[in-house]
């Protein structure tokens, strides 16, 4: 969903909310209407992240496995993540390697030494 279809998602629940907060005392209505606002606000935010190679190895460093789309990634920096799997026992899951050439999952596979899943 876009962010204007989450901002419209929100906008057309507004009357339900308003028609709720009618038996509210005092600011008390006022704080719940600020809140719900704010959280749509932030929500819209949340996306997906693109992080970097490092910031993906000190995950796999700090004892996390790893579940990535492939696509768009260097083979190089692949190699690199499936290292640190390999030496902190850890599973890397590639999604949308279709595209990659097979000497170069080859590589990564070898790299990972049984740490690696590809999914085509």
């Amino acid at each position: 969903m876009t962010i204007f279809g989450k901002i419209q998602t929100h906008a057309n629940r507004m009357p339900d909310i308003l028609t709720s907060l009618k038996g509210c005392r005092g600011n008390a209505g006022l704080f719940f209407l600020v809140a719900v606002i704010s959280t749509a606000l932030l929500c819209i935010g949340w996306g997906k992240k693109d992080r970097t190679t490092e910031d993906l190895m000190k995950i796999v460093a700090a004892g996390g496995g790893l579940v990535l789309d492939a696509s768009g990634k260097e083979v190089t920096d692949l190699i690199k993540i499936a290292a640190i799997c390999d030496n902190e026992h850890r599973t890397l899951h590639l999604k949308n390697v279709d595209a990659f050439e097979t000497m170069d999952l080859i590589k990564i596979a070898a790299v990972g030494d049984g740490h690696v899943v590809f999914e085509f």
